[in-house]
């Protein structure tokens, strides 16, 4: 009997030559990997610059405080509220960790968090290998978002690895003003350089040049000081980023030790450019702008198998449906969500005796008292202070109270 195994990408594209008159048996592979996600708050728009922090945040990965602004909510409360509202607003709406302006559903990790959590997993599991993949969603050309896609993964690969002069190529072409921006904003919080910027999307000479002459005098080099964000500036921006990365993993040679350990599934091809062509969000739309879609992935895949990314088809061999699936890792404890177990077998279990389990009466599908009171004609009543609609109880909820009624209501 002849055993044939294959990917299902090779037995869908290519197919499986049988002989007749003899039986044959058909495995189809399929790996089991896991994933880190560099999402897209991690780049400016267009750009391929990989950001140690979000747009518009601190060095810390937490976002600056910004006004709240939703004026069809503001409207639809001030009829009632208006106290509330005007009050509400001269105040500022700061974002949990890891919910800043530009992210996507993210982890809310740093971006060198992320970098040296990937690290730090290659070192834990060295029977992994890596691939880095880049990935935008379907707004602009194919042909753009294949070479950005490629130049973000190479650029994640370059900090990665530490290839100071693979960044600088990886950034030249896809570079936008407000990346230098956020550039200097992590040098002035990670190194108190004297170059924060007034305007991140537009900074001006001056603090350039401010930036410059910090980075002489602190890594000793003598780059022109000449307010032009070129390749020498964005040199000592891998500069800058290897020294904070090298702080965070106990030093120089730390860094160096994880390094030392990583591997590749394709030591000739560590990175891929996929494009548009393997989107998460709404696959089946083009044209589509999505934060969640532009995304570079750190895949890590155990020995066997692993994808052949030889030929011109290596994203399809990666991405293609029942190839490979991954669990995602979490970056502070680098344990893999879902566990590496497949195919568990569950049993069903027996059914409960009669009357276990049921409910008594029918099912309520509306909190009825609730939506009664305390003022049916206001849907944003519960925004008022407790004790300003109810001084009796002072500012104490309890468990069931009266309201004017004479109704009750739970809380």
């Amino acid at each position: 009997m002849a055993i044939f195994k294959v990917t299902r990408f090779d037995l869908e594209t290519k197919g499986v030559t049988l002989g007749t008159g003899e039986r044959h048996l058909i495995a189809i592979l399929s790996g089991r990997g896991k994933r880190l996600l560099v999402e897209d708050e991690h780049f400016h728009t267009d750009s391929a610059m990989f950001l140690p922090s979000a747009p518009g945040a601190s060095g810390g990965g937490v976002a600056e405080p910004r006004a709240f602004a939703n004026d069809a909510f503001w409207d639809a409360v001030r009829k009632n509220n208006s106290g509330y509202v005007e009050t509400a607003k001269e105040g500022e709406f700061i974002p949990p960790p890891g919910q800043g302006e530009g992210g996507a559903g993210a982890q809310g990790a740093n971006g060198l968090d992320l970098i040296l959590a990937a690290l730090k997993f290659l070192a834990a599991h060295a029977d992994h290998a890596l691939v880095i993949a880049g990935h935008t969603d379907r707004a602009g050309s194919e042909a753009h978002n294949e070479e950005l896609s490629g130049a973000r993964a190479a650029c994640v690969a370059a900090v990665l690895e530490g290839e100071r002069a693979q960044y600088v190529d990886a950034v030249k072409v896809h570079h936008k003003p407000e990346s230098d921006g956020s550039m200097l904003a992590f040098a002035a919080d990670a190194r108190g350089f004297p170059c924060e910027p007034a305007d991140p999307v537009r900074p001006a000479p001056g603090e350039i040049e401010a930036f410059q002459k910090a980075y002489n005098e602190s890594f000793g080099k003598s780059i022109a000081v000449d307010g032009v964000a070129g390749g020498e500036t964005r040199g000592a921006y891998f500069d800058l980023l290897d020294a904070e990365l090298a702080r965070r993993a106990g030093g120089d040679a730390a860094l160096t030790s994880l390094r030392g350990k990583v591997s590749f599934v394709d030591e000739a091809r560590k990175t891929l450019a996929c494009g548009e062509r393997f989107p998460i969000d709404r696959p089946d739309q083009d044209g589509v702008a999505s934060q969640i879609n532009r995304r570079v992935e750190l895949l890590f895949f155990p020995p066997d198998p692993r994808p052949d990314l030889t030929g011109g088809d290596a994203p399809d061999r990666v991405y293609h449906k029942g190839t490979f699936s991954f669990d995602q890792v979490d970056a502070d404890t680098l344990e893999a969500a879902g566990g590496d177990e497949v195919g568990v077998l569950l049993a069903d279990a027996p059914p409960p005796p009669d009357g276990v389990g049921e409910m008594k009466g029918a099912l309520q599908t509306k909190m009825v008292k609730l939506q009664d009171a305390p003022d049916p004609q206001d849907q944003y009543a519960f925004l008022q202070p407790f004790d300003a609609g109810f001084p009796e109880f002072g500012s104490q909820a309890v468990g069931d109270f009266p309201v004017r009624s004479g109704d009750t209501v739970l809380v």
